[in-house]
C-alpha cells in the first residue's frame, strides 16, 4: 500500500495519493505500527503541501518527525525533515 501511495504521489496524483496515505496511516495505526505510520504521514503532508494546506501539511509532517524520533529511523528523519524545507 506505501508503494501505491508513494507511486501516485510521484505521478502528480496528488488528490489520489493523499487518500492513500491516509487510509494506510489509519490501518498502520490499527496495527500498531509506527514505522508505517511515520512512512504514510509523510506522504500524506507531502501531498498536502502540493494541494495548497500549508498549515495542515507542516502539522502532519511535525507530528510525522516526533513520530520517527523515538524509532531513530534516519531515513524517515531526513525525509521529514526535508519535506519541511
Amino acid at each position: 500500500r506505501y508503494l501505491e501511495a508513494v507511486r501516485l504521489l510521484e505521478k502528480g496524483e496528488y488528490a489520489a495519493a493523499l487518500t492513500a496515505g491516509r487510509a494506510g496511516a489509519a490501518e498502520a495505526e490499527a496495527l500498531e505500527d509506527a514505522r508505517a505510520r511515520s512512512a504514510f504521514l509523510l506522504v500524506v503532508g507531502r501531498a498536502a503541501w502540493v494541494l495548497g494546506d500549508f498549515a495542515g501539511a507542516t502539522e502532519i509532517l511535525l507530528q510525522q518527525l516526533r513520530m520517527a524520533e523515538p524509532l531513530q529511523d534516519h531515513d524517515l528523519l531526513s525525509a521529514g525533515h526535508h519535506a519541511l524545507g
